[in-house]
């Protein structure tokens, strides 16, 4: 019988600055749980709630022994329930009302503006109260290795270094009230793919995702924009697609993973994925220079806390 990657919904509630968490779901494997899991946790996470979608692959046993994780089940239909998004509201009106809502999936990574000047999710967050922000703007910006494949020194991730430079944005409506577009997944796949997300929110009892974590209901967003760090195409990414396809529980059928898997196997057979759009990622700043990402006077002049 073949194993079905686990699905998993994180969204972190932050109580206050403290840092408590909920998982997000997605199709991931337990070396990408540990290895992303790493990368919040030195954000200052210490604990998750996971909805756990019927995975096959161990990946419910192991987290059922985890102290810091409080951890749901649900095998109904993932595209039913809106692609996650009912089980994501209902867990962050139950659970995250009067907090702040951390909700990234299991293949991203957050960065932000002075993170290399040792600035914290707890000070970004002290920054959003003191100044009456409820959202922080995201850019999901792919970031991806030259080849598929696992490296020969077993990091998953090491290999993992390149971004597209080609991002362009436009106002929307609905919050966080711009639509981005570009990047690597769109130049293989010729389908405009909304990149735009809101992980950080201020939960209220009214407020709700409305696609994802893409969109949600109106509420103050931030003068400055984040950036998720997409690790999309790590691992057995070609395994990952054609269950995706197989399983037609993504959106609109699995559509945009059908676009994809024919570019992916092309691309990988030859040149790789670096074009002249690609650049090493260097980190949050570099963002900055290239407009990925903005910060404002009122962020550069916070105080962090340095303990």
């Amino acid at each position: 019988k073949r194993q079905v990657q686990n699905h998993l919904h994180m969204v972190h509630i932050l109580q206050e600055y403290p840092s408590y968490g909920l998982l997000q779901h997605y199709s991931l494997q337990i070396h990408k749980i540990r290895g992303l899991v790493h990368l919040i946790l030195k954000l200052g996470v210490n604990h998750f709630f996971i909805i756990d979608n019927g995975s096959t692959d161990g990946t419910f046993e192991h987290l059922r022994a985890e102290d810091d994780v409080t951890l749901f089940q649900n095998v109904d239909s993932f595209s039913e329930a809106a692609y996650g998004v009912f089980w994501v509201n209902y867990l962050m009106r139950r659970y995250g009302v009067g907090h702040w809502c951390f909700h990234v999936d299991m293949d991203e990574a957050f960065v932000f503006p002075r993170m290399e000047q040792g600035a914290q999710l707890s000070d970004l967050i002290a920054f959003l109260f003191a100044y009456g922000f409820e959202s922080v703007p995201s850019l999901m910006l792919d970031i991806y290795p030259k080849h598929l494949g696992i490296p020969k020194n077993g990091d998953r991730f090491s290999s993992s270094i390149y971004i597209d430079c080609d991002y362009f944005s436009m106002p929307c409506e609905l919050p966080p009230y711009h639509f981005i577009q570009g990047g690597l997944r769109s130049r293989i796949s010729g389908r405009s793919l909304m990149m735009t997300k809101s992980p950080l929110i201020k939960m209220s009892a009214d407020t709700a995702y409305l696609v994802n974590n893409h969109q949600h209901t109106h509420m103050r967003v931030a003068d400055i924009s984040a950036a998720l760090l997409h690790y999309k195409f790590v691992g057995d990414l070609m395994g990952r697609v054609d269950e995706a396809i197989d399983r037609e529980e993504h959106f609109m059928g699995a559509r945009f993973y059908k676009s994809l898997r024919d570019p992916l196997f092309s691309s990988d057979a030859s040149d790789g994925f670096v074009s002249d759009y690609s650049l090493i990622y260097e980190g949050p700043s570099q963002l900055c220079s290239l407009e990925l990402i903005h910060t404002s006077a009122n962020w550069n002049n916070f105080k962090l806390n340095k303990s």
